[in-house]
């Protein structure tokens, strides 16, 4: 599979901690190179919301946040985000949105009720081509239900990949008929998705990576983390992509970790350093240049630097709540901030 187009420069990464001391690894490709400046994360806005905001997505000046509804916001300035529809799915009180992801005019929105109401779970697809009034074009029943937080959700192409764990894939080139394709054996808290390869935190499972080019006949490239080389278990919990570089937290060696891989070849993904977390549970991760951005539990919002020749540290932080999902976009990081709705923060 070929790589992704980006400017980098290589480093030689050392991972230290082990038994036999510092390890040198195999060079590692940093997109746009140099650390840069740590994220300052400035306060530029924040927009209260009807609901606990568990998701967020956006597609040109269109942001679209999983908040029990679906609300729209425009963020041409985003500094001054501006609310432009709220659209009640399936009932506030049996829960509602829960995921969300955004292609051109179209947003595939994951809404889960209580055990009682599992017909209502599903991924349902909406017109925002009028951002003032949302139609529902189509709707496929995904049954299962995650305790709490977001429903993670992906889409590329014509498909959407979600979780809540169980996998499920649906075919969206007709967004009034949205199909699901064959079941795929397989459960995770987040996902990735690039070209087809599906890179899932599988709970206790580790690091699954899927081939579903053919969602007919579904194929495991790799598992890492279950355990690892060294015997260890690995709980994965929170995922981010860039590029070759593939960005994992969870519990590693019996506490909070981050863990960088190389993953230029999925069926060989390569861990290549890591690191405590401060605090507790990681639940968002996103990258910026050469930092890694997490929402950490008893830490905040906070910037590990990835450029050095250590583990990833720690270079700047905000004291928060944790977030449920980070999107970073032109120097502009959004939260979807839980009881707190949409924050904004400038990186730089």
């Amino acid at each position: 599979m070929a790589a992704p187009p980006y400017r980098s420069r290589t480093i030689r990464l050392i991972a230290l901690g082990t038994v036999a001391g510092a390890v040198a690894l195999a060079p590692f490709l940093l997109p746009g190179g140099g650390a840069g400046t740590p994220p300052a994360f400035t306060t530029a806005a924040r927009l209260p919301l009807d609901g606990l905001a568990a998701d967020l997505a956006a597609d040109g000046s269109r942001l679209c946040i999983a908040a029990g509804r679906l609300h729209v916001v425009d963020i041409a300035v985003p500094a001054r985000p501006a609310l432009r529809s709220s659209l009640d799915l399936v009932g506030m009180d049996l829960g509602g949105a829960r995921g969300v992801a955004v292609q051109r005019e179209f947003a595939f929105v994951a809404t889960q009720t209580t055990p009682d109401a599992n017909p209502r779970n599903a991924l349902r697809v909406l017109d925002l081509s009028d951002p003032d009034h949302p139609v529902v074009t189509g709707s496929v029943a995904t049954p299962g239900t995650l305790p709490e937080g977001r429903i993670p959700i992906v889409v590329e192409g014509t498909r959407v990949y979600l979780c809540r764990p169980a996998l499920y894939v649906v075919e969206v080139d007709k967004p009034a008929a949205p199909r699901l394709l064959p079941a795929v054996p397989a459960r995770a808290l987040d996902l990735c998705v690039r070209e087809g390869v599906v890179f899932l935190a599988a709970e206790a499972g580790g690091l699954l990576v899927l081939d579903l080019r053919d969602p007919a006949a579904p194929a495991t490239l790799a598992h890492w983390g279950n355990p690892d080389p060294e015997g260890n278990w690995f709980g994965a919990r929170a995922l981010s992509l860039a590029g070759e570089r593939l960005l994992a937290a969870g519990t590693h060696r019996g506490e909070p970790r981050l863990l960088v891989f190389e993953v230029a070849d999925p069926s060989a993904p390569r861990l290549v350093v890591s690191c405590t977390l401060p605090g507790r549970s990681a639940y968002a991760l996103e990258v910026d240049g050469a930092h890694a951005l997490a929402s950490v539990e008893g830490l905040g919002l906070a910037a590990f630097a990835l450029s050095g020749h250590d583990a990833p540290r720690l270079a700047s932080r905000r004291p928060l709540p944790a977030a449920r999902r980070l999107l970073r976009r032109d120097g502009v990081l959004y939260l979807a901030a839980w009881d707190r709705g949409l924050e904004v923060f400038l990186l730089r």
